[in-house]
């Protein structure tokens, strides 16, 4: 026998909408299944607290189909929210854990300052790696200034400037080094040895690596990067001879507007190793250096290459060896074509470069740049290990370890 819903006759029954009644039928013991618990909940929590969980819950919904849509942008939040004290403040964080590799390189690089290694045929100790040294140990006593200064003196040779190797050209780069380094230990250089690198500077502001013709492509960030720091460091020292103050400091100033002018299109934060060669790469290492090169000589600040820099981060640190290496055959003055084969390594320099444009930074920025800092952590072994017989290497790892630990030494 079929029954009928109490209080309702069979035509009330027959004559109902038959969605209504699917809806009757179907949908009310679904709802009473579900209400049930829900108010069972109220009850125990309390209205407060189920507000309270429900926000959560659409809180958490909200991330995790954001997670689904675009996940780069979650990822860049979580980093935010983990880096974020850090993130508040425009200097870069000093707590990242570089005790451990400064005190492993450290103990490296004493031993290899050896004045006996200066001897060795191979040349790895020349006066390029010698200069690396002598600014990478600053303060730790361990290589005399006036002997170290006498060295580099024996070594300047005929042009008044060094060389990479004896038998090699004159080296812009390899000269800027060791007078960077005769700042540092407060040496004055001879009024010969600045004239080299002023008469070295082409028309435009940019000088080569090696003394080279006055053709465009000849031009050198590298060179013009650190010939314009050094001439900067030693004028700051009081290093520089009366007459050729003016010179060097309008030698600064056009090496930092050609620097400035030579950027990649689009890129304020990035510079090709040889901006108008025909094998010129963009390179962060060399990037790096020309940033600091900014940061370190008089003029305005270099803003809108540092915010540049900061919005483009790598998503990880190199490791320690990585580095691209420059193939431009430059016209030299004196050995025709030769190739610039100097290796532009890319870990100190991102260290270095992120320390200087910190504050140009969104707080995204920061925090990401944080968190590369941090990332240190796991390079200590590799860092400790893979630059043994490789004192260049080790000496501007650890140059750019001590200034991200805050220590004045470039």
């Amino acid at each position: 026998m079929r029954r009928e819903p109490l209080g309702q006759s069979p035509a009330d029954v027959e004559d109902k909408n038959p969605i209504e009644n699917l809806r009757e039928r179907v949908l009310k013991p679904i709802k009473e299944r579900l209400y049930r618990p829900v108010n069972q909940l109220i009850s125990r929590l309390g209205y407060t607290h189920c507000v309270l969980l429900l926000l959560t819950a659409t809180g958490v919904g909200t991330v995790l189909l954001k997670a689904w849509n675009n996940p780069e942008e979650v990822k860049q939040t979580i980093t935010v929210a983990r880096f974020y004290i850090d993130a508040r403040q425009l200097i870069a964080p000093r707590d990242a854990n570089v005790a451990t590799p400064i005190r492993d390189l450290t103990n490296q690089l004493k031993d290899a300052s050896s004045a006996s290694n200066r001897d060795l045929e191979n040349g790895s100790y020349g006066p390029w790696t010698e200069a690396q040294l002598v600014v990478s140990l600053q303060g730790d006593n361990t290589i005399s200034s006036g002997e170290m200064a006498n060295w580099f003196e024996s070594h300047s040779g005929t042009c008044a400037c060094w060389r990479m190797w004896p038998a090699t050209p004159e080296h812009l780069g390899t000269t800027a080094w060791v007078l960077l380094a005769l700042a540092r230990m407060g040496a004055r250089p001879r009024v010969e040895q600045i004239d080299f690198v002023l008469h070295n500077q082409h028309v435009a502001g940019w000088w080569s690596m090696y003394p080279a013709s006055d053709d465009p492509r000849n031009a050198s960030t590298y060179a013009t990067s650190f010939s314009i720091w050094a001439l900067a460091e030693l004028s700051r020292r009081n290093l520089i001879d009366k007459p050729q103050e003016a010179p060097v400091v309008e030698a600064i100033s056009r090496g930092r507007t050609w620097l400035l002018d030579n950027t990649v299109d689009g890129r304020p934060g990035l510079w090709k190793d040889y901006p108008n060669g025909e094998y010129g790469e963009e390179s962060i290492g060399v990037s790096g250096v020309a940033l600091h090169a900014l940061h370190r000589t008089t003029g305005p600040a270099p803003i809108i290459n540092d915010s540049d820099w900061m919005a483009h981060l790598p998503a990880t640190l190199p490791m320690p060896k990585e580095d691209t290496s420059s193939a431009q055959t430059v016209l030299t003055l004196q050995y025709g074509p030769s190739a610039d084969s100097t290796h532009n390594f890319k870990l100190p320099w991102v260290l270095i470069g992120t320390v200087d444009a910190y504050s140009g930074g969104k707080i995204s920025q920061r925090a990401h740049a944080a968190r590369l800092f941090h990332q240190l952590d796991d390079r200590q072994d590799s860092i400790g290990n893979d630059l043994k017989g490789m004192p260049w290497l080790g000496a501007e790892t650890l140059i750019a370890l001590r200034y991200l630990r805050g220590d004045d030494l470039i």
